[in-house]
């Protein structure tokens, strides 16, 4: 797809499905732990990326996930779905469902890269919007989107066993 010096952003490897579980484990306790390992995340975490999941996702369709990798190792992951529907707007439109850049790469273009790559495939697949939710408390992430063009409007509950978190939904024209 495409390389930036020693990055390369491309779809996920079948191969790789085990290193990138432990990416979206890693980045989603980073972000999201300040109550530690709780088992509300535990359970969440086993299940929604397994390497089962995982191995899935990218035999079902490679594209739904494009990584970024630096010297061959995966360091960010990007995962689309194509064929959501915006809880706000109510209507189908693909969904940039997960979006994860190990924190030591924070603020060195990967993840400004790594957008770019997953837009550019959304618009290859022939969509011109792209939707997300990201984690109200969650300040770093709502700013980088903004700068990126992503236009708050509105919110949806993420639940997670017995608990709610409020999800700003963000859109973008491609």
């Amino acid at each position: 797809m495409c390389v930036m010096n020693d990055l390369v952003y491309t779809y996920a490897k079948l191969s790789d499905a085990l290193r990138l579980s432990l990416l979206f484990q890693t980045v989603y306790v980073q972000t999201y732990g300040d109550e530690g390992i709780t088992f509300e995340t535990t359970n969440y975490l086993t299940q929604r990326f397994s390497v089962a999941h995982i191995e899935k996702t990218i035999q079902k369709d490679p594209s739904q996930l494009i990584v970024a990798y630096k010297h061959n190792n995966p360091i960010g992951v990007a995962e689309l779905y194509y064929n959501s529907v915006c809880p706000i707007r109510q209507i189908p439109i693909c969904e940039l469902d997960k979006f994860y850049v190990m924190r030591q790469f924070h603020g060195h273009g990967i993840g400004y890269g790594l957008l770019k790559a997953a837009e550019s495939e959304v618009r290859a697949k022939g969509h011109g919007q792209l939707f997300l939710q990201v984690y109200d408390q969650n300040p770093k992430a709502i700013a980088f989107y903004k700068r990126q063009g992503y236009t708050i409007i509105g919110e949806a509950d993420f639940a997670m066993e017995a608990h709610t978190y409020v999800n700003f939904v963000m859109t973008k024209v491609l």
